[in-house]
């Protein structure tokens, strides 16, 4: 008896795998310093592993509202010969983030053949260099009869609120540096 096995070649470059693109998170915190700038690496993978190097060109969302001199993104990622994964850098500086901040929505630019992952949103928030300081409140029944403020050892107010008819909470992020203040 004679067995015939036939083997089928797993070739890197197998035209059934499907080539797909996509950015390994979906959602990440990015932390920028007051007055500063941070740089984060972030990853792609391919389902694809080639023996060629191949090019990704990537692009900021309609739907950011980062403002576009804030950050710096390079126009393409690259994913090396013989691997499936290639990374890039981003670079955001404090340039008007605010307290609440900003949303930086990156994709990959649509290619012939090519389907695309998820998007990768990156929330663009200011990181205290002191002491991050949260007031959180929950209101009674009367919101409109509260109010507060916030002052330093030397008595300068720093902060104050008031006016706060229909609201049930409040939250604010302060940036303080050591010493005593009074609430």
């Amino acid at each position: 008896a004679i067995s015939l096995i036939a083997f089928s070649s797993c070739s890197d470059d197998d035209e059934e795998t499907i080539n797909y693109v996509a950015f390994a998170d979906k959602s990440v915190t990015f932390g920028v310093d007051l007055d500063g700038s941070n740089t984060n690496t972030y990853k792609i993978y391919s389902t694809k592993i080639t023996s060629s190097t191949r090019t990704f060109d990537i692009q900021v969302a309609p739907a950011s509202t980062a403002d576009p001199a804030s950050y710096d993104i390079p126009p393409s990622v690259t994913i090396p010969e013989g691997i499936n994964e290639g990374t890039f850098d981003v670079t955001v500086s404090d340039l008007n983030i605010g307290e609440e901040g900003k949303t930086l929505i990156l994709e990959f630019v649509p290619q012939e053949d090519l389907f695309l992952g998820q998007r990768l949103v990156l929330n663009l928030k200011q990181v205290c260099p002191t002491n991050e300081v949260i007031l959180d409140i929950t209101f009674d029944p009367y919101p409109e009869e509260s109010s507060w403020a916030l002052f330093d050892s030397g008595n300068n107010e720093i902060a104050s609120g008031t006016n706060y008819g229909g609201a049930t909470k409040f939250n604010k992020a302060f940036c303080l540096d050591n010493g005593t203040y009074t609430f």
